[in-house]
């Protein structure tokens, strides 16, 4: 019985590593449906298995077009990241895509070296909607105000 018991450890411990390395560097990038904040949204999480980028395009025809904003992301989890958007350019609809930084370091250079990292299911992206837009900013789809955003009109 005592052979059993340290075999299984051994196993665990061999295995261990293996599965929060691998559970740790799973690249996803997640967005939610919100408004802009002094022009600019918000990056709820990222995990990225080298320096990278998130930019964020303009939903066409349910694919990633032009990019309005760029952000640099480290290696590794982070969270709360800010993206400035162009708004001259800006749509309701919008994904934001995880892409590589493999041509100049420190220069978003899409289309070009920096390509959308991928995944078994394709390349790593969030979508989301910018909610109650108005104003200048030309993204109304015809989303109802929220109570809060009504109460400020």
């Amino acid at each position: 019985m005592k052979a059993s018991i340290s075999t299984v450890t051994v196993l665990v411990a061999l295995a261990l590593p293996f599965f929060t390395e691998s559970a740790s560097t799973v690249p996803f990038v997640r967005v939610v449906s919100q408004g802009l904040k002094d022009d600019a949204i918000i990056v709820s999480e990222v995990s990225a298995p080298k320096p990278g980028w998130v930019a964020v395009h303009v939903e066409n025809d349910g694919e990633p077009g032009e990019v309005i904003g760029v952000v640099p992301v480290p290696a590794g989890p982070s969270s709360f990241l800010s993206i400035r958007l162009d708004l001259a350019r800006v749509a309701a609809r919008l994904v934001a895509v995880l892409h590589e930084d493999e041509g100049k370091k420190g220069a978003f250079e899409f289309p070009g070296p920096d390509a959308a990292i991928t995944s078994p299911a394709g390349p790593v992206t969030s979508r989301f909607v910018l909610a109650g837009c108005r104003g200048a900013v030309n993204c109304d789809i015809g989303l109802p105000l929220s109570p809060l955003e009504a109460a400020f009109q």
